[in-house]
Parts: structure tokens; C-alpha cells; sequence
């Protein structure tokens, strides 16, 4: 029986790499991944350009023939924007929609090649439910996957430090971020965030200690040092950093908009300035921070394990070929 194949194109968060990983090793089917490099962030409008007209050369050019070449019975494109200049052939295509490239759109005129190919996509996915309302009817949720064998938990330390885990950028509620590591400092707490945001100067200057990027482990590892961790401050939604951590057993204090996916334990505040004071309550109570934290893992473990995701994901797979 020949071999089925899936080539994912692109990266998010890690996501296709733990996807093509978790395909690999738990389904008869063979995934292969076809990177696509994330440029940086641009300053002016004439270097966007430059940077898309790069990355449509390259979609159109050397990734269309990786594809073309691994022979796949499915092609699986991260990141909406990416979508319209893959050349997959005849092959069943799958959208993979994770945020930022369908919610803030520049002009409806440079939408309007997304707009296309999310219309002849044979699958859209996304990665959160309320991304469903910005793409056609049909879509369907797909849980970011999370290896919690790697993710696992590890006794509190006790110490107080609370980790900010997210990115300090307007996206995540930056300022919010800053301004609750500014009072958890004041009140004699260690505070620590990676460092890549827009407000990462303001953060060092508050008082909040800022980490170099990390591997893998070395997030695993800042995570579990932590004895509470705070999630992104505006969109109200489960990022797979918040999902690490949680599965990672620690207490995750965000607001969060119950009304997408509801009974998620999270220390979930109302409005940015109440991440502080939530944080402090659940280091003055420790035996509340760790039933947190393993209904969390109960949580990430049930619905995001890479396992299952993966399964369910060949599943779809087989309804399109």
C-alpha cells in the first residue's frame, strides 16, 4: 500500500513543524515541511513591498517546486497570506489560518488575492474560534497541537517569579503586559519576559528582567521556573504559549473572552490592570495556583495533545483525497 503524503508549507508558532512531527509519528501518513522565512518586521511601506514581492518570488519559485517535487497527495499552507502564490498542482489544498493574517487587513485591494484563495481552498482551518468569523463558511477549528510528553510538569519552585509569556508587542496588549510587571515589581516580585517586542525597552526599564530568544527547552525551562505565568493582554484568546505553560502546570493569568471557548481554566481578569493583582492572590495562595495549574494540564492534555491532533488532522486529510 502506497504511502499517503502531506507537505506543509510554512510556519507559525511552530505549529506545521509540530504538526509534520506528530504526523510522522503517530498516523500512516508521511508529512514533509517546506519552510518559508518569516522576513522581519518592516518600518516603511516602500520595504513591505520589497519584502512581499521576496516572498512571492520565493512562493511561486523555489517552494513551488519543493512541492511539486515530494510528489504530495495534499499541500497544507500556513499562514493565510502565503495561500494565493503556492502552485499545488491538482492537490487538495488546505488553509491554515492562525491570527494576524486575516484580522488586520491593509486595504481590501491587497486582501483580495487572500480573499481568492481561501474561496478555492478545499479545507480552511483555524486555529482559534473567532477567527471562523473572518473566513468563508466551512472552516473548521483545528486545536494547535502540544506535545505535553515535552511540555510536562515539574514542582513549583515557591520563589515568586512570575513569567511574562508573551510577546511585548500591541497585538499581545503590550502595554498592559508592561504596566502589570511595572506593580508586580514594585510589590518585590521577580519578573521575567523573552525579549522581541515593541515595548521591550519600556519593560527593562520598569524593572521586568528581559530574556534572550530561546530553543524549545530553553522556554520549557523559564516556564517551569515560574510559579505563575501571564498570557497576552487583548485578544482574549489561547495562544500556544499560553497552552505550554498550562501544560506545563502552571497558572495562567489573561483576560480571556469566555464566549469562544468557555470553561477554560485560566485566572482569567477582566481588563488589563487587573492581571496584577490576580497574580499576587494566586502566589499568597499556592494550593489555588497549583489546582489551576493541573486543571490546566487536564485541559491542554484532553483537546491539544499532539497525538490526537495529529490523527484528527490525517482524518481530514483522507476526506479530501
Amino acid at each position: 500500500m502506497t504511502t499517503k503524503r502531506v507537505v506543509h508549507v510554512g510556519d507559525v508558532a511552530r505549529v506545521a513543524s509540530e504538526l509534520v512531527r506528530g504526523i510522522n509519528e503517530f498516523t500512516p501518513w508521511e508529512a514533509v515541511h517546506v519552510p518559508v522565512p518569516v522576513p522581519p518586521p518592516a518600518d516603511s511601506r516602500l520595504r513591505r513591498a520589497g519584502q512581499l514581492a521576496e516572498r512571492v518570488a520565493r512562493l511561486l519559485g523555489p517552494v513551488s517546486r519543493q512541492i511539486t517535487a515530494a510528489e504530495p497527495d495534499v499541500v497544507h499552507i500556513h499562514w493565510a497570506q502565503n495561500a494565493p502564490w503556492v502552485r499545488a498542482g491538482a492537490k487538495p489544498v488546505v488553509v491554515h489560518v492562525h491570527g494576524s493574517d486575516v484580522r488586520f487587513r491593509s486595504s481590501s485591494l491587497a486582501f483580495r488575492p487572500v480573499e481568492w484563495a481561501l474561496r478555492r481552498a478545499d479545507l480552511i482551518q483555524v486555529v482559534t474560534p473567532d477567527l471562523l468569523a473572518y473566513v468563508p463558511n466551512g472552516a473548521t477549528v483545528a486545536p494547535n497541537p502540544v506535545d505535553t510528553r515535552f511540555w510536562a510538569p515539574r514542582a513549583r519552585t515557591g520563589d515568586g517569579r512570575v513569567l511574562i509569556h508573551a510577546r511585548l508587542s500591541p497585538i499581545k496588549g503590550g502595554t498592559s503586559l508592561v504596566d502589570a510587571g511595572a506593580q508586580l515589581v514594585s510589590a518585590g516580585i521577580e519578573v521575567r519576559s523573552f525579549a522581541g517586542g515593541e515595548y521591550d525597552d519600556e519593560a527593562r526599564s520598569v524593572g521586568v528582567t528581559l530574556l534572550p530568544k530561546s530553543d524549545k527547552a530553553g522556554v520549557r525551562e523559564e516556564i517551569l521556573q515560574a510559579d505563575v505565568v501571564i498570557g497576552q493582554a487583548r485578544l482574549g484568546i489561547l495562544s500556544l504559549s499560553e497552552l505550554e505553560a498550562m501544560a506545563c502546570e502552571r497558572p495562567v493569568v489573561m483576560p480571556f473572552d469566555w464566549r469562544s471557548v468557555p470553561d477554560v481554566p485560566v485566572a482569567s481578569v477582566s481588563a488589563g490592570e487587573e492581571i496584577a493583582e490576580r497574580v499576587l492572590a494566586l502566589l499568597r495562595h499556592p494550593e489555588e495556583a497549583e489546582e489551576l495549574g493541573r486543571r490546566g494540564r487536564r485541559y491542554v492534555v484532553d483537546r491539544h495533545d499532539l497525538a490526537a491532533v495529529a490523527r484528527r488532522l490525517v482524518c481530514s486529510y483522507e476526506g479530501l483525497t
